[in-house]
């Protein structure tokens, strides 16, 4: 999504308050602060026991695929966002940060709230994320408090999913030089958060297409073969379909039409999320 300015302010309505947006900025700013779960959810989640939150875990997961295979629609067919979220069951929402009021209000508007829904469900699904994360964490603590194995992968993939701060620059070597055994793969359809500097660069592959992410003091840079790309600040696709922000090459056919979403924040935050089925890895030097 762009950081332009709309022609006229966007209105969504919860309750009695009136949430007043001047641009896609607005709109992600105000629903980014809605992703951390709420010390009212968490003293809940902790009342819990382990097989209520293992089911809880589960359901999460269900809904987080649900959503995304809306989102990877409206990405190729945005006016399809509108019918595809008044189809949900408001009750699929959590009470947290008012979610389910929000997306109530967004069902209760027209084709102009579109720009809104599509940050709100991006938003919401890295709500999710958190809160399976912390489910997670929740989960293995009472485990380990009753002597109980510890599922080691999840307990990796809880790692694996937190914020990277690539505070130390390695090698600035080609592409060409890098082996698969330096790469990890994404979680499908999970957000991971990376914190990338001015200087930072991150190799990344889809499938087997190889590219950089660079950093400087005012955007980010998508580099390959072809060349340098600046990136927009807010949502880029990567892929070979004819909506993707970074179209790859056609012959590249195991790279998907819709393979890698990177949402660019105004704090050098880097959040990806893949799509494909051929995956998508970075590279393990940057992992916390």
């Amino acid at each position: 999504m762009s950081n332009n300015f709309f022609n006229k302010p966007l209105e969504l309505k919860i309750g009695v308050q009136i949430l007043r947006f001047n641009s896609a900025y607005d709109i992600t700013f105000s629903m980014e602060g809605r992703t951390a779960v709420s010390s009212v959810k968490l003293s809940e989640l902790f009342k819990l026991s382990i097989d209520q939150l293992e089911m809880q875990a589960k359901t999460i997961a269900e809904i987080n695929k649900s959503l995304f295979s809306i989102l990877s629609r409206a990405i190729e067919e945005p006016d399809s966002i509108d019918r595809s979220m008044r189809e949900i069951d408001p009750l699929t929402f959590s009470q947290d940060r008012s979610w389910r009021d929000i997306i109530k209000a967004l069902n209760e508007g027209n084709e102009e709230l579109n720009p809104i829904r599509m940050t709100a469900l991006t938003k919401y699904i890295k709500y999710l994320s958190s809160l399976q994360d912390i489910i997670g964490y929740i989960c293995s603590e009472k485990k380990q408090s009753i002597g109980a194995p510890v599922d080691d992968d999840k307990k990796e993939m809880r790692e694996f999913e937190a914020t990277w701060a690539l505070d130390e620059i390695g090698s600035e070597s080609g592409l060409d030089s890098q082996t698969k055994d330096k790469f990890k793969r994404l979680p499908k359809c999970k957000e991971v958060s990376v914190k990338l500097p001015p200087g930072g660069r991150l190799d990344v592959r889809l499938a087997s297409y190889k590219f950089q992410l660079v950093a400087t003091d005012d955007n980010v840079q998508f580099i390959d073969n072809n060349g340098v790309t600046i990136l927009n600040k807010g949502i880029n696709i990567i892929g070979r379909g004819d909506k993707s922000t970074i179209k790859v090459d056609v012959t590249q056919k195991d790279v998907s039409r819709t393979h890698l979403h990177i949402f660019i924040s105004d704090d050098h935050t880097l959040l990806l999320t893949d799509l494909s089925s051929a995956g998508t890895f970075i590279t393990t030097v940057f992992l916390k």
